[in-house]
């Protein structure tokens, strides 16, 4: 699983270090929240991805996908360019 955030990371030009970081920076998140939609649409548990991305609660993984959905859902621009970059690997 930690091949395919590198590569959906890379793919937005962010690293994989900064994907799993806690940074809160707007274009950082979005690509977080769109990673963690993807793989819980390939079936990984809100656990899994808890431990994979060093966060305290699944809660904050949750929130983030509803978050990531809300976006691709309004047809937010940033969000949707990433998500086609993320298509594209």
């Amino acid at each position: 699983m930690q091949k395919i955030v590198e590569r959906y990371a890379a793919a937005c030009g962010f690293s994989l270090e900064e994907i799993i970081g806690s940074s809160r920076r707007s274009d950082l998140s979005i690509v977080r929240q769109l990673i963690w939609k993807r793989l819980r649409d390939r079936h990984a548990s809100c656990v899994e991805l808890t431990r994979l991305f060093n966060r305290r609660s699944h809660s904050v993984i949750v929130h983030g996908i509803q978050r990531a959905e809300g976006l691709l859902e309004i047809g937010d621009r940033k969000a949707l360019g990433y998500q086609k970059r993320m298509d594209d690997v």
